[in-house]
């Protein structure tokens, strides 16, 4: 984003997360049902993509039927459980904005996005 939008954009963000259950439509849910799909056939095109799903499914622990199982889940899952899982696990209030960028003309904005001053840090990730 641009510099002199800072705080503007982060309010968009802000808007379409807190309101994101609540705008996720049948339309929605049959595009991300697709996506998924299809994505997953595309896991077996080429033999780096199958490793590279092997190695996600060794690093993470995964089950063997993996693949299958979060396709069976794909295919039935309904539009009240999405918003639910939204609804559950995507809380706005909660969320932390990691903001890179101009400190002398966008950070006394910081504070008109409503969850107080914002934490400074350094390159390393220490608070200033």
């Amino acid at each position: 984003m641009r510099t002199n939008v800072t705080l503007e954009s982060l309010q968009i963000f802000k808007d379409l997360i807190g309101n994101y259950a609540a705008t996720y439509t049948d339309e929605d849910l049959s595009v991300s049902k697709n996506m998924t799909t299809k994505g997953n056939s595309r896991r077996f095109e080429s033999l780096d993509q199958l490793l590279g799903m092997l190695q996600s499914m060794s690093l993470y622990k995964l089950p063997e039927n993996y693949v299958e199982v979060q396709q069976d889940f794909v295919l039935g899952v309904n539009l009240e459980k999405v918003q639910q899982t939204i609804q559950q696990h995507l809380q706005e209030q909660e969320m932390i904005y990691l903001v890179v960028g101009d400190a002398d003309t966008q950070l006394h904005r910081m504070k008109d996005l409503g969850y107080g001053g914002p934490i400074i840090l350094d390159i390393h990730g220490k608070r200033l």
